[in-house]
Formats: structure tokens, C-alpha cells, sequence
């Protein structure tokens, strides 16, 4: 995981984002959203659970901002579609808004 998360200019921008590990065996850990991407990433960065993947060939993120009223939904088709590890949270009753996968 990044160090720095300065760098990565998401402090104050609101989005979508999906965690997963590398390795022999990659998987995705969670689909979610926030209000403030910066403030998510140093949670995850101090998150014992998630960096206990760190040794399965590193913890990746990629996110999107993407605006407040289109979160839930689109964090519902990420959740439906990736079957994450960790639970997901968002609101079930927003229809699922389908979005591209990260290659």
C-alpha cells in the first residue's frame, strides 16, 4: 500500500473504491465508498484485517470519484459482482449501477 497517500490528490474527493490482494491467488477484499477517499485510505492503511493480505502479494486500491448519489448503487453491483471477503456496505435498496471492472 502507498505510503504517501498525499500524493495520490484524493484528499476531500468523495468516490468509489475496491481493495484486493496480489499473490498466487488474488482476491478482493471490499468494494465501498466515501465522502473523503484520503480519509478511507489511511483507514485501510491502518487496518489490521486488510494488512494482513499485505504478505499475499501486496494490497492494491483503485477508485473512482464518483458523485454521492450514484455510490450505493454502484458499490451494490461492485459487491454482487467481485464477492468480496470483507462485508460491503451499502444501501441494498439503490438499484445496482453497472460499472467496468479494474483490469
Amino acid at each position: 500500500m502507498l505510503d504517501d497517500i498525499s500524493e495520490l490528490k484524493v484528499d476531500g474527493v468523495g468516490g468509489v473504491y475496491l481493495v484486493w490482494h496480489g499473490g498466487v491467488r488474488p482476491g478482493w477484499l471490499l468494494a465501498g465508498s466515501s465522502g473523503d477517499l484520503g480519509f478511507a485510505f489511511r483507514e485501510f492503511r491502518e487496518d489490521r484485517e486488510i494488512r494482513d493480505y499485505e504478505g499475499r502479494g501486496g494490497v492494491f486500491i483503485s477508485w473512482s470519484p464518483i458523485k454521492s448519489e450514484f455510490r450505493d448503487g454502484v458499490v451494490h453491483f461492485l459487491a454482487r459482482s467481485i464477492k468480496p471477503v470483507f462485508e460491503c456496505d451499502f444501501n441494498s435498496n439503490e438499484d445496482a449501477i453497472p460499472v467496468m471492472l479494474p483490469r
